[in-house]
């Protein structure tokens, strides 16, 4: 069968929200590029390309937690979003291999762009959102907070039910896109460049793009699988990289513990919609100094809304009654470190119908994180109660056991990071600082993929300001 042949001077491997969002960069920059995306418009077609295996502790099917169509994982995203923390960037003592390779400045110049890609207001701070501000200030007698910082955390419900990413920003997206074209090998020239990916196209047809710039934006898991297949078969730098595949992380999500609340607490506890339609929600973060006091990893919390114990905003808290307690629920993220043990990897035994190795998931949560996060709750217990908000009590169970019994929401937030992590030392890390590849001068990775650590915010928005970073970096270098 022939193959059809395309050039371009970029080439974007993924049409999810990270290679979307490179793509929107460069055509802001007027640079030519293809967006390659293995699915087709709306979910369903290759989607069974997704699927892989769990070893170790028991995960969701691969297959369900991402998404193979152009707009990807947002076709099911609920939109919430927050930026990484300054102190998320730097090394910690008590979190193994953490430390990022550029600083939170260098990061959040690109956050606004974020912002505007996602459909909200680059407003982070507690004391933006009109009366809340003045529950903040110890002067006036409120919340004067010793472990815990007060932050909100953002989303847009109208703008995710009209649509995924694609369909919010496509009058920005100027590139050729080609559907149905699942990327399967990188083809490398004698100095090491990649020189062109090979696809399968429609029905899996052979296609093949050449390009100066490739750029990988394909998921934190699949980034990994893609680039293994092509280490095991092409060698040469990619063979240099034992930190491909390892080091992933997720947000465990952990129904902590109960509390009882005074009625009269600020609907911004449980979420408020604003004029715009944003929904803002003031979490429990806690804060750098007692990380570092107590050996804690990031962790934030929320009171989950009284009516049901579950997610999300809250009818005014006030239809309660003025003499009721209201009972929350306490939902917790922790940070999860990045450990070489959890990794990515080739199943031995089973391909998908292309003929490729489906992943492989080596996952587990570790007895010592249970326990941080068991002294986390209690500190936000002791905070909750010093602040005369409400009475709080710790429900989680030993390590091994469901926290707080059959009817906790004990899962994961199916945010997959960390696989091609960026760093200093190919020995440890995957790309630099520029998320260029080790060893490849013009093969990138856009996406959570290359989070040396993950924080305890969603890394969605945080991804696309990387990717629109990174964009800014390839149309430099073009120009050059």
């Amino acid at each position: 069968m022939q193959t059809s042949t395309l050039d371009a001077p970029v080439c974007i491997v993924g049409g999810g929200p990270m290679g979307l969002s490179v793509s929107v960069r460069l055509s802001e920059l007027g640079i030519d590029h293809i967006v390659l995306e293995s699915g087709g418009r709306e979910p369903g077609d290759n989607q069974d390309l997704a699927g892989g295996e769990n070893i170790g502790q028991e995960y969701e099917d691969l297959v369900t937690t991402r998404i193979r169509a152009l707009g990807g994982t947002t076709h099911i995203w609920g939109g919430h979003c927050k930026p990484l923390r300054p102190e998320d960037f730097l090394p910690r003592a008590h979190i193994p291999n953490s430390g990022w390779p550029i600083t939170f400045e260098e990061f959040a110049k690109h956050i606004g762009g974020a912002c505007e890609l996602v459909g909200l207001e680059n407003k982070w701070r507690a004391a933006d959102y009109g009366d809340f501000s003045a529950w903040l200030d110890p002067e006036a007698g409120f919340f004067d907070f010793e472990a815990f910082k007060l932050s909100q955390m953002n989303h847009n419900p109208s703008q995710w039910a009209k649509g995924d990413f694609f369909t919010a920003n496509r009058s920005r997206i100027g590139a050729r896109i080609l559907t149905h074209a699942t990327a399967r090998r990188l083809l490398f020239d004698e100095a090491g460049r990649v020189a062109a990916v090979e696809c399968a196209g429609g029905e899996d047809r052979p296609l093949q793009v050449r390009a100066k710039i490739f750029v990988v934006a394909c998921g934190g898991i699949e980034t990994a699988r893609f680039l293994l297949i092509n280490k095991r078969l092409a060698g040469g730098p990619l063979s240099a990289l034992p930190a491909l595949g390892r080091y992933f992380m997720e947000h465990p999500q952990v129904v902590t513990g109960q509390a009882l609340l005074p009625p009269s607490l600020p609907e911004y506890f449980f979420g408020v919609r604003e004029p715009n339609g944003e929904v803002n929600q003031m979490r429990f973060f806690l804060k750098d100094r007692m990380q570092r006091q107590h050996g804690l990893p990031s962790t934030m919390f929320e009171l989950l809304r009284p009516e049901t114990g579950g997610q999300g905003p809250a009818d005014r808290v006030a239809r309660l009654g003025a003499a009721a307690p209201i009972r929350s629920g306490i939902f917790a993220k922790p940070e999860q470190a990045p450990l070489p043990d959890r990794y990515v990897a080739l199943s031995r035994e089973r391909t998908d119908r292309l003929g490729d190795p489906v992943t492989q998931l080596h996952y587990f949560a570790d007895a010592s994180a249970h326990a941080s996060l068991q002294e986390t709750t209690r500190l936000f217990a002791r905070e909750l109660g010093l602040q005369g908000i409400g009475l709080a009590r710790l429900t989680m169970g030993p390590p091994g056991e469901p926290a707080g019994g059959k009817d906790s929401n004990v899962g994961w937030q199916r945010h997959h990071m960390g696989t091609t992590r960026m760093g200093t030392d190919p020995a440890t890390a995957v790309v630099d600082d520029q998320c260029r590849v080790f060893g490849v001068p013009n093969l990138y990775i856009g996406g959570t993929s290359v989070f040396p650590t993950g924080g305890c915010v969603n890394p969605t928005m945080n991804a696309i300001a990387l990717c629109l970073r990174l964009a800014s970096h390839i149309g430099s270098s073009l120009n050059a």
